[in-house]
């Protein structure tokens, strides 16, 4: 321990993530934190503050293995004690290592974009499935195709809609609708494979990228919680996402809204998409593009 506590300044910034991750589970296993804050650790000894440096260099390098071994430290039970810095660390980490690995567009591939055809990087990618969307909802309920019955249950003799389909089939016919409007080379699959073998609702690629489209009907009891603790914990970690995803709402009507902690039921779509904004934090929006589709009967 004195070895290692005593050595050079800058020593530690020479090794590598697992002999960090070494470190910190050897050493943080032996001490606690008194406090932890964001990129702050408040310390009881020397031990305390030699963790707390060995995390910070440890998120401050980009590439895969930080990311893996900041993963494997923060489900170690021996480091319980660090597990709030510690996922706060693996947190600023993929936004380093997003950052680190974006690969800016050719000339040639921007002027594809800009000709609505494919895109140049995940961003643009997100952006046109976001327009494209946006078209579907606009026109769901504004045309004599009456696109908004392919999303309900209706009665046999009368043609009314009584309920709301299962999820899947409203994601079913969500994608027919919206892969004939995609440029040539993007590709629209149903129940895309993300890390630890979880599906999002739908994963759109394109070339190297892809974004993950997750769709919740406005009744769904994880309606409020999905965006986080799906889309972008389990899907826009992938690194061809760029961290970022599409989280799609349902709206069948303010009397199937899945109620708020707090407040209010939303009455209308927009008050529904602002309540789940609200919801996120700046980081959060900025990789989470919200969405509500209007699919109730004109």
């Amino acid at each position: 321990r004195t070895l290692v506590a005593r050595s050079r300044p800058g020593i530690t910034e020479r090794l590598n993530a697992d002999s960090l991750a070494f470190f910190i589970r050897t050493f943080g296993s032996l001490s606690r934190p008194r406090l932890v804050e964001p990129g702050v650790f408040f310390t009881r000894d020397g031990t305390s503050e030699l963790v707390g440096g060995l995390i910070r260099t440890l998120s401050g390098l980009p590439g895969r293995e930080p990311t893996h071994a900041l993963g494997r430290l923060a489900s170690d039970s021996a480091l319980a004690a660090w597990r709030p810095g510690v996922e706060r660390a693996l947190s600023q980490q993929r936004v380093l290592r997003r950052d680190a690995s974006h690969i800016y567009p050719e000339p040639a591939a921007v002027i594809e974009a800009l000709r609505d055809r494919a895109p140049a990087n995940a961003t643009d990618l997100r952006a046109l499935v976001v327009d494209r969307l946006t078209r579907l909802d606009q026109k769901l309920r504004t045309t004599n195709a009456n696109r908004w019955r392919q999303f309900w249950n209706e009665s046999g003799k009368s043609g009314q809609a009584v309920e709301p389909k299962h999820e899947n089939a409203c994601r079913d016919a969500l994608l027919a609708m919206l892969r004939p409007l995609l440029p040539e080379g993007c590709d629209a699959q149903p129940e895309g494979q993300y890390a630890k073998n979880r599906r999002a609702d739908i994963r759109v690629a394109c070339g190297p990228w892809n974004v993950p489209v997750e769709i919740k009907k406005n009744a769904h009891r994880d309606l409020w919680r999905a965006a986080r603790e799906q889309l972008l914990a389990c899907y826009a970690t992938d690194p061809a996402t760029e961290g970022l995803g599409i989280y799609l709402v349902l709206w069948f009507g303010p009397e199937e809204t899945a109620p708020l902690e707090r407040g209010r039921r939303p009455a209308t779509p927009e008050d529904l998409r602002n309540a789940v904004v609200k919801g996120l934090t700046a980081a959060e929006r900025r990789r989470a593009a919200v969405l509500v589709m209007d699919v109730t009967p004109p």
